[in-house]
């Protein structure tokens, strides 16, 4: 520990807990009521615990950590829950129903039976809208992207009131042109109608994926979120917004998550990032 604090943050639906250990090896508990609507008054509130249990103030608390942790259940209670935003998706054409296969929710023996309890889906049939592009397997691109069915889909969306859309291309892991040029055209046309810049909030950058060895194993997921600005970033990490509004990294980390069909115990590290131009 290279200085005199480490701080982790642990906010729940109902608590936020906060661990704070230091040099001499002390772990000190605070807990507090968690605030759905806008989770970071809960932590404001936790901070200022710590301050008073302390007497100093939190930003030399913050200042002398040199790990500060905050880990979150919301996006994945809001994903389980289905109290999320109205979404659209938008992805490769022909792929529309990939997501009601959903191996992740069924049981071994199950994975195939039509008998099955459907599930709910996280975005209904006549929201998922399929464009013309295609990315294959060694990342080559065979079919560019149509950009008339991106802003026809966007037009959609608009009529139909979505609060958030999501762009999944086959193949993206390998080349994501299309995604970010659609991404581009959401954008443009999201700020026609709403008058308002829209960042770029599912920007993740995968660089490094490990699958579980074993069903006890640990997922491990190294991504980089990339934003436009410096103002995009408390956007992203979803400082003073609601709980409709979701963190991209721990959606990223909840579907894979969901989509391996076991339960394993998961590790996430994640760089915020500005690019360069």
């Amino acid at each position: 520990m290279r200085t005199k604090y480490r701080l982790g943050i642990d906010a729940g639906g109902t608590f936020t807990d906060l661990v704070l250990a230091d040099r001499s090896g002390d772990v000190r508990l605070y807990k507090v009521v968690s605030t759905p609507a806008d989770p970071t008054r809960a932590i404001e509130e936790g901070m200022r615990l710590i301050a008073e249990d302390l007497g100093e103030n939190p930003a030399e608390i913050v200042s002398n950590s040199d790990l500060c942790i905050n880990g979150t259940t919301v996006g994945l209670n809001a994903l389980i829950q289905h109290k999320g935003g109205k979404t659209g998706l938008i992805c490769t054409a022909g792929h529309e129903d990939s997501i009601e296969i959903r191996l992740g929710h069924k049981e071994d023996g199950y994975r195939y039976d039509p008998e099955y309890p459907a599930a709910v889906m996280l975005v209904p049939r006549y929201l998922r809208k399929g464009v013309r592009e295609r990315v294959i397997s060694n990342g080559s691109i065979r079919t560019p992207l149509n950009e008339d069915d991106v802003e026809a889909a966007c037009q959609f969306f608009i009529e139909e009131g979505i609060e958030s859309i999501a762009i999944s291309f086959v193949w993206s892991v390998l080349n994501q042109s299309h995604e970010r040029r659609a991404a581009e055209i959401v954008r443009e046309k999201l700020l026609q109608f709403t008058h308002a810049e829209i960042p770029f909030s599912s920007a993740v950058v995968i660089d490094r994926f490990e699958e579980p060895a074993g069903p006890d194993d640990i997922l491990r997921l190294f991504c980089t979120i990339v934003v436009d600005r410096e103002s995009h970033k408390p956007i992203i990490l979803g400082l003073g917004r609601t709980e409709s509004v979701l963190l991209a990294l721990t959606l990223v980390i909840s579907l894979v998550t969901l989509g391996t069909g076991r339960t394993t115990v998961l590790q996430g590290i994640v760089h915020l990032v500005l690019p360069f131009h």
